[in-house]
């Protein structure tokens, strides 16, 4: 038999929870009397939920056939089933050993040899091993590694198995969409939409749902599930190794396909096909959660937020697909509110997300084996603690927003954002206790200065700063990158130096992920944007730009602080050296301002002056910049990545 892991289909975006299901046992007709009779008895007990007892026949079984792949591959699928799910590493090991032996198998039986290791593994099929492993990738958030497997499993999709293919493009989906890989996404739907016609179209059915009369005034087809015969005996279009999933109807397929359709319109910014293909869900299920989380999101992308409000209010808070359907609610609610600057009312959402998400391991018994994996999966803690964090720090409580970053990095540490807020709120806590210092300074307002010379050399000299503390214990700034891992062996603390190695990392991922995207320059991106054709991943790479000059920034801004004067022009100059900065003259203001700067403590006057010329030069822009606070240089920044 082979059994078969399926993922965990989360709220506004998954379908079906967690559960091992078996397919219809393929016996060997030289297996030894009594193999396929612990076969069956173990398929049946796991079908049924009885792990204890499936595993018990198994390991008669495997005392039988101990070299047959097969058995080896339902055993370990009962074992981790049997151990909470809490052992992934220990199945995967299996599972790609497994996989190797096949692929062996395979190799030396197209090579004509035939031996023994190819007569042993008989029909066994490595495809399935390959999906189990996607499924236990895509629950420890391994989205990369995940997709790469799935998607050449697609590439060569036709020998694979009819309904293990249903679930493989299914999960594909759903990475893809994770990944914002909306092109690819829209192709697998299609496929889906033409390969399991008889699941996605019923005749006399119209879009809406409703059934069209026939001439005698009677359904044409009746209730949908009478209309298809519950599932056809040839579902969905060809003959398959394995039972029909009776447990999936094939509204539910429709309906997931509507979901599907849904999200790709939304991410699209296409409002009209998202608003239909949702009220088409709807209809299908009036208290459809996630069509109402997307029916939410619609009104939020047109910032109808008091609408969005509303639609979240009659979502149901308990779902049981998902039990952490109830912080993904908060965290709605929080990104709402973060649209309408209500940045505490927001934090306070976020915080309730994060209670919510904390009763996921609540009622789990306490092991030193760590949390099963389905429960890790619905995990939300790190998105969570990202928009917190966003928060504490828009509203000048930098140091808390610092930790709630450190929670984030351990799963976005990918992501060049991620590593810009992190800079951003070393910069923020350096400013802080900078004012606290000098709010603490007797003789506030009075600059301490000495004078030199007499008559027209007579000069005033101001203290560089070598006095202050938090400048002194600084240490030098590298560009090692940070390793998230090591954040939770060793303590970091928001200091100048770990925020300079953050926007390090910051502008080496935006240099990497530019150099392997096969998007087009700077410039068709923005003339894409203005027509309203921009993609979602065209869109991505767009912002990429906005942090790698917000980094640049940052980083001449750090380097002044420190008097490294080289390297604050270094940074600085090698923003305005950006052709595609040339539009954003907000930065180019503060990038003059900064070489006028490092220029004058170089000594470099006619230079200093050219830079302060230039920034003349843009007007409103600096008339704004002079009319800010002396803070608006890291605060005014933040907010537009």
């Amino acid at each position: 038999g082979a059994f078969c892991l399926h993922p965990k289909r989360g709220t506004s975006r998954h379908g079906k929870p967690l559960k091992l299901t078996l397919p219809r046992v393929m016996q060997n007709h030289e297996a030894e009397e009594g193999a396929p009779e612990l076969a069956v008895l173990a398929g049946s007990a796991f079908a049924d939920g009885e792990l204890q007892g499936a595993w018990q026949q198994l390991q008669k079984l495997l005392k039988q056939r101990e070299h047959d792949p097969k058995v080896l591959h339902n055993y370990a699928i009962t074992e981790y089933a049997v151990g909470g799910s809490r052992d992934p590493r220990k199945l995967l090991n299996v599972l790609e050993k497994l996989r190797q032996r096949v692929e062996d198998a395979r190799a030396e039986a197209e090579s004509g040899e035939g031996g023994t290791l190819s007569e042993l593994l008989g029909d066994a099929d490595a495809s399935l091993l390959l999906y189990n492993t996607a499924v236990l990738l895509y629950q420890l958030k391994q989205y990369s590694r995940c997709r790469s497997i799935l998607e050449d499993m697609y590439s060569n999709i036709e020998p694979v198995d009819e309904f293990l293919a249903f679930k493989v493009c299914f999960l594909l989906l759903d990475v893809q969409l994770l990944q914002r890989q909306t092109e690819k996404a829209q192709d697998v739907l299609s496929y889906l939409e033409r390969s399991y016609a008889t699941l996605t179209k019923i005749d006399g059915v119209k879009e809406n749902g409703t059934t069209e009369a026939s001439a005698d005034g009677s359904p044409a087809s009746g209730d949908i599930k009478a209309a298809v015969g519950g599932v056809p005996s040839d579902w969905p279009n060809k003959r398959s190794a394995r039972r029909p999933p009776t447990d999936i109807t094939p509204e539910e397929v429709r309906g997931a396909l509507n979901l599907y359709k849904a999200k790709l319109s939304l991410m699209a910014r296409s409002s009209k096909s998202s608003k239909r293909e949702i009220k088409t869900t709807l209809n299908a299920c009036a208290q459809n959660t996630t069509g109402l989380f997307l029916k939410s999101n619609l009104e939020y992308q047109r910032q109808n937020y008091r609408k969005a409000i509303k639609l979240l209010g009659n979502s149901c808070q308990k779902n049981d697909r998902d039990p952490n359907v109830a912080a993904l609610y908060f965290n709605n609610m929080g990104c709402i509110h973060h649209c309408m600057r209500r940045h505490n009312a927001a934090c306070f959402y976020f915080t309730r997300a994060l209670q919510e998400n904390h009763q996921l391991y609540s009622k789990q018994e306490d092991s030193q084996d760590g949390v099963a994996l389905p429960s890790f999966s619905c995990d939300r803690r790190c998105e969570v603690e990202y928009n917190r964090g966003l928060q504490l720090l828009l509203s000048g409580r930098a140091e808390q927003a610092f930790a709630s970053f450190q929670t984030a990095l351990l799963l976005l540490h990918r992501q060049p954002r991620m590593w810009l807020r992190l800079g951003e709120t070393c910069m923020a806590v350096y400013v802080q206790q900078q004012a606290q210092q000098r709010a603490q300074q007797p003789g506030q307002g009075t600059a301490r200065h000495v004078v030199l010379g007499q008559g027209s050399s007579r000069r005033l000299l101001l203290p560089a700063g070598a006095d202050d503390p938090a400048r002194t214990n600084a240490a030098p700034a590298t560009d090692e990158p940070v390793e998230a891992s090591s954040s939770a062996s060793v303590a970091v603390a928001p200091t100048l130096a770990y925020g300079v190695k953050c926007l390090n990392n910051a502008l080496l991922l935006c240099d990497t992920q530019r150099a392997s995207s096969s998007h087009g320059e700077y410039s068709s991106l923005v003339a894409a944007n203005a027509q309203g054709t921009l993609t979602l991943s065209e869109e991505y790479a767009l912002e990429l730009y906005a942090v790698e000059w917000l980094a640049l920034l940052q980083l001449s801004w750090s380097a002044l602080v420190q008097e490294d004067h080289l390297q604050a022009l270094a940074w600085a100059r090698r923003l305005l050296q950006s052709t595609e900065c040339l539009d954003q003259s907000n930065l180019k203001v503060y990038a003059h301002l900064y070489c006028c700067d490092a220029l004058c403590h170089l000594s470099r006057s006619d230079e200093a002056e050219q830079h302060l010329a230039q920034a003349l030069q843009l007007g409103d822009t600096l008339t704004s910049i002079a009319s800010a606070s002396a803070g608006a240089a890291f605060g005014g920044t933040e907010g537009e990545a």
